[in-house]
C-alpha cells in the first residue's frame, strides 16, 4: 500500500494548524502521532470487542452478521495498515494514550461523560 509523503505531510500540518489554534476533537488520521509533543491534548482510544462492532454495524447499516463482520474487516485492515505506515506503531496501542475505553462496557453516552470529564479534569484551569 503506497500512501504519497506530500499528502502525509499535508494532513499532518492542517491537524498540527488547528490543533495549534482552538479547541478541537480529531478523530483517526493519526491524529495521536501527529499531535504527540504537544502538552494541551487528551489521546483518547474508543474499542469495543468484534461481536458488539458487529452486532451494531448490522442494525446501523441494515447489515447480515456476515455482511457487517467483512465490512469491519476490511476498514480495520485499511487503518492499521495505515496507522503503521505513518507512525510504525500499532493501531489501539496503549502507549501515547492518556485513556482507552470499551464502548461494550460504558455504551456511547457513557463514553461520552468519561471523555468530557477526562476533559475538564486535565484542561481546568
Amino acid at each position: 500500500m503506497f500512501y504519497s509523503p506530500k499528502a502525509v505531510e499535508a494532513q499532518a500540518g492542517v491537524i498540527r494548524k488547528i490543533a495549534g489554534s482552538e479547541n478541537c476533537v480529531m478523530l483517526g488520521r493519526c491524529s495521536d502521532y501527529f499531535l504527540q509533543d504537544l502538552n494541551s491534548t487528551l489521546s483518547i482510544f474508543v474499542y469495543a470487542p468484534l461481536s458488539y462492532r458487529v452486532t451494531h454495524i448490522s442494525q446501523a447499516y441494515g447489515l447480515t452478521q456476515k455482511q457487517a463482520q467483512k465490512m469491519i474487516a476490511k476498514i480495520d485492515r485499511k487503518r492499521h495498515r495505515y496507522y503503521k505506515y505513518i507512525t510504525g506503531k500499532n493501531r489501539g496501542d496503549r502507549h501515547g494514550r492518556n485513556l482507552m475505553i470499551d464502548v461494550e462496557k460504558f455504551g456511547v453516552e457513557g463514553a461520552v461523560k468519561i471523555i468530557t470529564d477526562a476533559a475538564k479534569l486535565l484542561f481546568s484551569e
